[in-house]
């Protein structure tokens, strides 16, 4: 239970098995170095910090969302996103190996914003596709504004940047086939038919990225609350112009030439006007 006092030694400091802990005489009673455990025998116990990469790397996007929305890509230096980030430059380097990766991380952190939003349950199709332009453009809870400006500047940039092009249409692709499988879904159970969908999806994209950058640069323009009403309006008149399915088609021909034979057949035969002069003909000579 005496205190080990700690000379200038190259020898280890040796510490028997004790419930009590080994004090360091010259460094003073308050400091107490915990160098055994009672029951496992010497251990340094040294309690690891749990990891929190996760959300320093989520902080870093946030920065980089908050710069990118107001200064464009390009002047997104990585001090800016740091002091943004409320981080130093080291860790952003030390989380991410350069710009590149920052950009894609922030695409998916823009995507998760509107997947946030569509509903977790399925539901009938027509439903399902309200959500997701609501997903994209109904006010309310889980809309972000800055991330639409981020986006809306990503889409810019996207003409003249090949890597944020890249990004760009990574996620309008992947964007366009959800949709995609949503129309198609309708048209199934409506009984429309699902050829030139690709020309419906590609008029909704437009209008949601047209919203989107009228929203920004000119929200005058824009009557309160009224973009998601009207892409669900035109989507609506889009997908009655949908023909219907071929089978539902042949089969109402089928009905109708089926109609049209039985009341023909129906029908007695009408007399040809020339065999009636005939026999009008006919008896006036019998009667002569």
């Amino acid at each position: 239970s005496a205190p080990v006092r700690c000379a200038p030694s190259s020898a280890p400091v040796r510490c028997a098995p004790s419930s009590a802990p080994v004090r360091c005489a010259p460094c003073g009673p308050s400091i107490v170095c915990w160098l055994t455990d009672q029951q496992t025998g010497p251990i340094l116990s040294l309690m690891a910090r749990p990891s929190n990469t996760e959300e320093r790397r989520a902080q870093i996007v946030r920065g980089a969302m908050h710069v990118v929305a107001r200064e464009g890509f390009e002047r997104a230096s990585v001090s800016r996103i740091a002091k943004a980030a409320g981080l130093a430059p080291g860790l952003v380097h030390y989380h991410f190996a350069n710009k590149q990766e920052v950009l894609l991380a922030l695409g998916d952190a823009l995507v998760a914003v509107a997947d946030a939003r569509l509903p977790e349950q399925p539901g009938e199709p027509r439903v399902l596709l309200d959500a997701w332009v609501d997903a994209h453009l109904a006010r309310g809870e889980g809309a972000s504004t800055e991330a639409v400006a981020c986006w809306v500047a990503l889409g810019a940039e996207a003409v003249f940047v090949p890597e944020v092009r890249s990004l760009y249409q990574r996620i309008l692709g992947e964007r366009r086939e959800r949709l995609l499988s949503l129309l198609a879904d309708v048209c199934r159970a409506e009984g429309r038919s699902t050829r030139g969908l690709d020309i419906v999806a590609a008029s909704v994209l437009a209008s949601v990225e047209g919203y989107f950058q009228i929203a920004l640069a000119a929200p005058e323009l824009v009557p309160d609350a009224s973009a998601g009403g009207a892409v669900k309006a035109s989507l609506a008149a889009l997908l009655a112009a949908q023909p219907p399915t071929r089978a539902k088609s042949t089969s109402r021909t089928k009905s109708t030439s089926r109609t049209k034979s039985t009341s023909r057949t129906a029908a007695p035969p009408a007399k040809p006007p020339a065999a009636k002069g005939r026999a009008a003909k006919t008896r006036k000579g019998k009667h002569r």
